[in-house]
């Protein structure tokens, strides 16, 4: 690994920001320095906006792979008050100018669509008038002549707003038409998204478009087919917890089920990130150093969206190819190994994510790359880099997706049951009715007497079944609870 990799291998969440391009990396500290927000609570909605920004313009190929997207869905997670909307309203200024611009445009191309479309309707009509004189060959080459003038209807001008807010699946392929279309998710209100929006009740569809396999298509009767290929779908969302909590699994005996999302590997493809930090002080609110920070940034996202645009007015639909060095190869199979043993062990939890660290991690390093070179090898830094990134999001999905399972009931209230008598039991006395313990604990009866008769195994404690009473020594309190 380099040096710089080393230094923060087992540091804070924090330094990660420190791996990011320079350019990113300082638009994400003028935004702590702003707003006070977590440095980590930057870090996935930056991912977000440079896969937003060169998603649609690059394609990469890993050691003779095929060529997939470079596009990397983010998601951050965190309560209110953790500062989703103070770093969303930083870096959704460019999206929103591109939009505005864009409508613009379309306003004016679609004055000028109308005019042309009197101007070739005027010359059909002239044309069908003019029939009459012709006869013979004469009329027949006419005819040949009006109906390829009726062919060539002027086309209508396509609508590239790329950000979308509320839009439904058939909208979305509207504007996904054709190839290598791109439309931009940046919400702080992912709740609307994953609770019954687009995304999650055509998820395989969203699988593809991110995989980069299949076309999207909708065929309706009397209606124009649509067709979207190699399309681009960038996703930042910001969410509470609470709006994942329909896909946490869930625990029957020794089995647990994963959600249908979760195991069909949607949530997978997402760079995951939980925030649990406050915003602190803000530091420099005013600072121009940090604003030009940001507006730098802002420059180059607005500069990579007006080149996707003109290059599809242009006709040009194609992806930049990258490639990755050739010296990073001992480094890849060190990586493929650490993967495989991450899935079979610390990571067994969720195989689906550790399926897909390999794939995201390429796609990450392409990020940094685009933001750092003009050159179209990405290097070995990139890569390592790369790696820390997916890495801890490993362990943030793994917290959201599949917790540990919880303890058996008997278990808890086995260690409920120790507590209220340690805490309770010199008032109580040396000898308890199970049914007073039964009431004050607000647990049933036959629940009580199964905890006591587990305890009575692990010191001077003894269970009178039949009369109801338990009978203990302060002693066995002080031990404090064992466990199993």
């Amino acid at each position: 690994m380099s040096a710089q990799v080393l230094a923060i291998k087992n540091t804070r969440c924090d330094d990660l920001l420190d791996l990011l391009p320079d350019i990113v990396r300082a638009a994400g500290y003028a935004i702590w320095s702003q707003t006070g927000v977590s440095p980590k609570m930057t870090i996935a909605p930056l991912i977000g906006l440079m896969s937003a920004a060169a998603g649609p313009l690059f394609t990469v190929s890993a050691f003779g792979r095929p060529h997939h997207p470079i596009s990397v869905p983010t998601l951050t997670i965190g309560d209110s008050g953790t500062g989703k909307s103070l770093v969303h309203d930083r870096l959704i200024p460019p999206f929103v100018r591109h939009a505005a611009d864009s409508q613009g445009r379309f306003r004016k191309a679609m004055t000028e669509h109308e005019a042309c479309i009197d101007e070739w309707k005027l010359a059909i009509h002239e044309r069908e008038k003019a029939l009459k004189a012709f006869k013979g060959d004469a009329r027949v080459q006419a005819d040949i002549e009006l109906a390829s003038l009726r062919r060539q209807k002027p086309c209508k001008p396509k609508d590239r707003p790329r950000l979308i807010d509320h839009v439904d699946f058939e909208g979305l392929l509207k504007l996904l038409d054709g190839e290598n279309e791109a439309v931009d998710i940046f919400s702080t209100e992912g709740d609307k998204w994953l609770k019954r929006g687009i995304l999650v009740r055509n998820a395989n569809d969203m699988n593809s478009v991110h995989d980069g396999t299949n076309s999207l298509s909708s065929h309706v009767e009397r209606k124009a087919s649509l067709v979207a290929q190699r399309a681009h779908l960038g996703i930042t969302l910001m969410v509470r917890r609470g709006t994942l909590d329909r896909y946490l699994p869930t625990h029957i005996g020794t089995t647990t089920k994963k959600s249908e999302l979760v195991n069909t590997g949607f949530f997978a493809r997402f760079h995951v990130s939980v925030i649990n930090e406050k915003p602190g002080p803000i530091w420099e609110m005013d600072n121009p150093s940090a604003a030009e920070d940001l507006a730098r940034l802002h420059r180059r996202v607005s500069a990579m969206l007006r080149l996707h645009r003109q290059r599809l007015a242009n006709g040009r639909s194609s992806r930049v190819e990258l490639s990755i060095s050739d010296d990073t190869r001992q480094w890849w199979e060190w990586l493929c190994q650490q993967i495989r043993g991450l899935e079979e062990g610390e990571l067994a939890r969720i195989d689906e994510y550790a399926g897909k660290m390999l794939g995201m991690t390429v796609r990450i390093a392409c990020l940094i790359h685009v933001f750092e070179s003009r050159s179209r090898v990405v290097s070995l830094s990139a890569l390592q880099r790369a790696w820390l990134f997916v890495r801890r999001s490993a362990d943030d999905y793994m917290r959201v997706f599949a917790p540990p399972p919880p303890e058996p009931q008997a278990d808890q209230d086995e260690a409920y049951i120790f507590t209220f008598l340690r805490n309770e039991g010199r008032q109580l006395g040396d000898q308890v009715r199970i049914s007073d313990i039964a009431a004050l604990t607000s647990l049933p009866t036959k629940r009580v007497t199964a905890a006591l008769l587990r305890l009575q195994g692990r010191g001077r404690l003894y269970v009178d079944s039949k009369r109801g009473i338990v009978t203990y020594s302060h002693d066995f309190l002080r031990m404090g609870y064992q466990g199993k």
